[in-house]
């Protein structure tokens, strides 16, 4: 599995692009932290460290992100099945 780091521009004369650049991914990293908080203290498991293997733990996250959208997913349908 190849791993892709994205890193900033250093601050050092930037030009508008590369600032705008490092706005976004300041902001994506800044959603990211607060989405895993949210789903941290849902799920105090996501609270300590894994013992496993990165594979392992990136299928233990799809996992549990697909479980959710499910969930969601027949949670609005079982209510819009009830409305009608």
């Amino acid at each position: 599995m190849t791993v892709y780091i994205m890193k900033p521009y250093s601050r050092i004369i930037l030009d508008r692009s590369k600032a705008i650049f490092n706005y976004r991914l300041s902001r994506a990293r800044r959603v990211v932290e607060c989405v895993f908080g949210i789903c941290a203290s849902k799920w105090r498991i996501l609270n300590k460290a894994s013992e496993t293997d990165v594979g392992t733990g990136v299928k233990t996250v799809q996992l549990r992100v697909c479980t959710t959208l499910h969930q969601t997913i027949v949670a609005a349908w079982m209510q819009r099945a009830v409305l009608i």
